[in-house]
C-alpha cells in the first residue's frame, strides 16, 4: 500500500496505539493534539472516547489536563478541534477542587469559595497542587471581566501570600516581548502558565498580585484625581454655558435696543419731516395772507383816491384866488394827495 492510500482512520489509530503505549505519568498536550489533527476536520464519537479514556486515568498527568483545558478557555477559536474534548476535561478538573465554583460572577460569593480552596486550617486538607491548577483555571476564564477578574486575582494572591515562602530571585530579569491585544488576556495566560509543569508557581502569583495591588492603588490615586478634574471640568463647563447664556441673553437685549431705537429714530425722522410740512404751509399761508392784506391795502387806497381825487380838483377851481387861507387848504390837499401817493407806492 503506497503513502497515498493510506486512509486518516488507520493513521489516527496507530498514532493512538504508539500514544497508549507510553507511559501515562509522559502523555503530553502535543500528544493529544496530533491525534485531533490526524482524525481530520472532527472527531467521531469512537474517537473522542479514546482520547478521553487517555485523559480520565488516574496516572495521567494533571498538567496535561491544566493546559489543554486553559488553552481551551483563552483560545477556543485556535483550539477549535479540542472542544469535543471539553466535557471531558471540564470533568476532571472539577474533581480537583472540594466544592463547585459560584455559578455567576459575584465578588462576595467568589471570595467566599477561593478563600474555602486555598485557605489552610487544621480542619481543612491542605492545598494540593491539583486544586491551585483548578483555581487558576476558573480564574483565567473570568479574564473577559477585567474588574471581577483583578478583584480574584488580588484575593488569590492575598491567600497565597499568607502560607507561601517568598518567592527565590535566583532568575534573572525576563525578556518582554512586545504586547498586543487585550490586556486581561495577557495577564491570564501569564497566570496560567504558573501552573504549568509538574509543581505549580504559587509564589511567583503572590508576588504578582502584590505587583497588581500597588498598580490598582496608583491606578485608584489617579482616577480619584482624573474624577476631581472632571467634576473642576464640569464645573467650569456649567460656568461657561451661564456665561455664554448670560451674553446671549444681552446680546438680545441690545439688539432689541437697537430695533426700539432705529424704530425711534425712523419716528423722529418722519415727524421732523411732519413739521418741516407744516412749518412751509403755515409760511406758505402767511405769505397769502399778506399778500390779500397788501392787496386789500392797495385797493382800499385806490378807492379812497379815486373818491378824493375829483373832489380835491373842484376844491383847486374854487381856491384860484390869493388868499393866505385857501393858500393853506390848498397846500393841505397837495399834502393829502402825496400821502396817498406814496401809500400807494408803499403797498
Amino acid at each position: 500500500m503506497t503513502i497515498m492510500e493510506v486512509k486518516p482512520n488507520q493513521t489516527f489509530d496507530a498514532q493512538f496505539e504508539a500514544v497508549r503505549q507510553k507511559s501515562r505519568e509522559k502523555l503530553r498536550p502535543a500528544d493529544v493534539r496530533r491525534l485531533v489533527k490526524l482524525a481530520g476536520k472532527r472527531l467521531t464519537d469512537p474517537q473522542v472516547l479514546q482520547i478521553a479514556g487517555l485523559i480520565t486515568q488516574p496516572s495521567a498527568s494533571s498538567s496535561l489536563v491544566f493546559e489543554l483545558l486553559g488553552d481551551l478557555t483563552l483560545a477556543p477559536d485556535t483550539n477549535s478541534r479540542l472542544l469535543q474534548l471539553r466535557p471531558t476535561l471540564a470533568d476532571v478538573a472539577s474533581r480537583w477542587v472540594t466544592t463547585p465554583p459560584p455559578l455567576v460572577q459575584d465578588l462576595p460569593q467568589a471570595i467566599e469559595w477561593l478563600s474555602l480552596q486555598l485557605e489552610t486550617s487544621p480542619g481543612q486538607p491542605p492545598v494540593t497542587a491539583d486544586r491551585a491548577r483548578a483555581v487558576l483555571l476558573w480564574l483565567v476564564a473570568q479574564h473577559q471581566n477585567p474588574d471581577f477578574f483583578l478583584q480574584c486575582l488580588r484575593q488569590v494572591g492575598k491567600l497565597l501570600g499568607a502560607h507561601q515562602k517568598k518567592f527565590s530571585k535566583k532568575s534573572g530579569p525576563s525578556k518582554r516581548e512586545p504586547v498586543s491585544g487585550f490586556v486581561m488576556s495577557k495577564l491570564a495566560k501569564s497566570v496560567l502558565a504558573l501552573g504549568r509543569g509538574a509543581n505549580p508557581k504559587l509564589g511567583r502569583l503572590a508576588q504578582i498580585t502584590m505587583v497588581i495591588e500597588t498598580i490598582l492603588m496608583q491606578v485608584r490615586e489617579r482616577s480619584a484625581a482624573a474624577d476631581e478634574a472632571l467634576r473642576k471640568q464640569t464645573e467650569t463647563e456649567g460656568t461657561l454655558t451661564q456665561q455664554q447664556r448670560l451674553n446671549l441673553e444681552q446680546k438680545e437685549a441690545i439688539q432689541t435696543l437697537e430695533q426700539a431705537k432705529k424704530n425711534l429714530e425712523t419716528r423722529v425722522n418722519g415727524l421732523t419731516q411732519e413739521v418741516e410740512r407744516l412749518g412751509r404751509a403755515h409760511q406758505q399761508a402767511i405769505d397769502h395772507t399778506n399778500a390779500q392784506v397788501v392787496e386789500g391795502k392797495r385797493a382800499m387806497l385806490t378807492d379812497i383816491r379815486s373818491k378824493l381825487d375829483p373832489k380835491i380838483s373842484d376844491a383847486k377851481l374854487y381856491l384860484d384866488r390869493p388868499s393866505p387861507v385857501a393858500s393853506q387848504a390848498l397846500r393841505l390837499i397837495e399834502e393829502i394827495a402825496e400821502a396817498l401817493k406814496s401809500k400807494e407806492v408803499r403797498s
